[in-house]
């Protein structure tokens, strides 16, 4: 007897601190720190499990000398034994300015690169087609856009990272094979002052799949004397999280998440742990009258 159906798993790498790093998730972002701007994030999740994902992601961006346009640049390295997939990405935004806010049209494009070996799976039926003698090593075209709208107190970004669905390997068996889909991001966030020295901060993440119901994350941050961000997230039947980030000064920033599972794998796994530095360079005064919020 045997047993036939889909099965829709993550494919795209979370991040804890997504509302610190937005390149990641949408091409019109690039530029909008206002400077050049670096971001290096480390994240190992579910600790203590075999072959639990760990990820790293670095990106760069900067607005051009006229502020109406933006560049940058995503580089992801993504481990899931015994799968590893290496993401590229070229970013560029157009910047249109609105009174005091910015609306931005953004594309991408790049490569992917998946490598796996399942035949360091260990298995119960060694003859399974989807193990057996499956190497594969390929390279695939990305391509993604996206909206971002910022003011010095709101923000709100629509994105679709890649627009290109493909095949991540040649079918193994008659009816089993694995695809790479589209996924949709729609966030948002506002800063709201509660006095001199404390602001709140909401935020939002949703991702939305075919095939997959809506995976929503809701984050609420405090952010102390325009230096120290404390907060945490809710991450639907996943992740309760916390949030620290540290101005250091007003070019570097430090950030940690830590994610306590709420799902089925929390017997099995110690959290997860997410490093995040960032960098800002050339900053000048006049580009520092508003807080960098987001």
């Amino acid at each position: 007897m045997s047993l036939l159906g889909n099965l829709m798993a993550q494919q795209d790498p979370l991040y804890s601190q997504y509302m610190f790093n937005g390149l990641v998730l949408n091409p019109a972002y690039a530029g909008s720190r206002e400077s050049a701007s670096l971001t290096l994030i480390a994240r190992r999740q579910w600790t203590g499990l075999d072959g639990a994902p760990s990820t790293g992601s670095l990106s760069f961006h900067s607005p051009s000398r006229n502020d109406r346009n933006g560049y940058g640049f995503t580089f992801v390295y993504d481990q899931f034994t015994p799968v590893r997939r290496m993401d590229f990405r070229g970013s560029y935004a157009l910047r249109i300015p609105l009174g005091k806010s910015w609306l931005s049209v953004g594309v991408q494009g790049g490569f992917d690169q998946i490598k796996a070996d399942f035949n360091t799976v260990s298995v119960k039926n060694p003859n399974d087609p989807a193990f057996s003698g499956n190497v594969f090593n390929i390279l695939r075209p990305a391509a993604g856009t996206g909206i971002y709208f910022r003011s010095d107190n709101v923000y709100a970004g629509f994105s679709v990272p890649n627009v290109i669905p493909y095949s991540l390997h040649p079918k193994v068996a008659e009816t089993l094979e694995s695809r790479r889909y589209t996924h949709y991001l729609l966030t948002g966030g506002l800063v709201l002052p509660l006095g001199s020295a404390v602001k709140f901060k909401p935020s939002f993440l949703a991702r939305m799949v075919a095939g997959a119901p809506v995976s929503l994350d809701l984050n609420g941050s405090f952010l102390f004397a325009e230096k120290l961000w404390i907060g945490g997230s809710w991450r639907m039947k996943d992740a309760l999280v916390g949030i620290l980030e540290l101005n250091i000064t007003p070019q570097l920033r430090l950030g940690y998440a830590y994610d306590y599972s709420i799902s089925g794998l929390g017997s099995y796994q110690r959290g997860g742990h997410e490093f995040m530095l960032g960098f800002d360079f050339g900053v000048e005064k006049d580009r520092m009258l508003s807080p960098r919020n987001f």
